[in-house]
């Protein structure tokens, strides 16, 4: 980031940088839409309503694959059942001696991982064993290149992911509406 030359304010001599605005942001960045809600939703629902009412449409199709939203149960995946029942476990631990042996272990791991307390409290870091698991993943899936666990940041989606990413080039917090 290149610095700007010193300027002074009420007295005050500070130095100001350079930084992504609205007015320095791409014109590309500032007419982006949220695909989720966007025209190809729109027309979807408007085919998945004619395809419903009116067995005499006019598409080549019957139905419709709805990949839009990033719903894999939708598009035909199956159930993930293990990080459902370990994600339930790490909520509430009770549930771990109704659960299969593997599941039990994984969820205790998880909670030590937080400190030995729920997960539930929160915290803006992420969880490191999270992160390292996450690192060594990448560096598999990437024929061995390195990953730092710690430049690793997760979120609760893509759109609290988008809007942190914002906020940080930004230096505020965005508050977007979708």
């Amino acid at each position: 980031m290149e610095l700007q030359p010193e300027s002074e304010s009420n007295g005050v001599l500070t130095r100001r940088r350079k930084c992504l605005s609205l007015d320095t942001m791409s014109p590309l960045l500032k007419g982006m839409e949220y695909a989720i809600r966007g025209p190809i939703f729109t027309r979807a629902m408007e085919i998945s309503y004619e395809l419903a009412s009116n067995t005499h449409h006019r598409h080549s199709f019957h139905s419709l694959i709805r990949a839009n939203a990033g719903d894999a149960l939708a598009m035909g995946q199956p159930m993930m059942t293990f990080i459902r029942q370990v994600l339930a476990c790490v909520v509430m631990p009770d549930l771990r001696q109704l659960m299969p042996r593997d599941v039990g272990e994984k969820a205790a791991m998880l909670v030590e991982s937080f400190g030995g307390r729920t997960v539930a409290s929160y915290s803006f870091l992420s969880p490191p064993l999270l992160t390292k698991h996450i690192a060594e993943f990448i560096q598999e899936r990437d024929g061995g290149i390195p990953r730092d666990p710690g430049s690793i940041n997760v979120t609760e989606g893509a759109t609290t992911c988008i809007e942190v990413q914002l906020g940080v080039r930004l230096g505020k917090r965005c508050d977007l509406k979708f």
